[in-house]
C-alpha cells in the first residue's frame, strides 16, 4: 500500500492490484507513517506487527486477563 500511495507502484498479481486500488482512498501516508481513515474521517495509525503483538499483549494481561 505504501509504494502505491508514494510511487503509484503495483505488484504484478492482478488479484492484488485491484485490492490496493479499490482501498487505496481509506489510507493515508504521511511523515513516514500510514494511516486509515475510519467511517466517521478520524485518522487511525497502522501498527507494525510488533506494536500490534505489545498492543495485543497488554490488552489480554491487564485487566481483562481473566477474559
Amino acid at each position: 500500500m505504501i509504494d502505491y500511495l508514494q510511487h503509484g507502484k503495483l505488484p504484478d498479481d492482478v488479484h492484488k492490484k485491484i485490492d490496493i486500488r479499490r482501498r487505496a482512498p481509506q489510507f493515508v501516508y504521511f511523515n513516514a507513517t500510514l494511516f486509515r481513515r475510519s467511517f466517521g474521517e478520524v485518522v487511525l495509525r497502522c501498527l507494525s506487527n510488533t506494536e500490534v503483538t505489545q498492543a495485543m499483549n497488554e490488552a489480554h494481561s491487564g485487566v481483562f486477563n481473566a477474559h
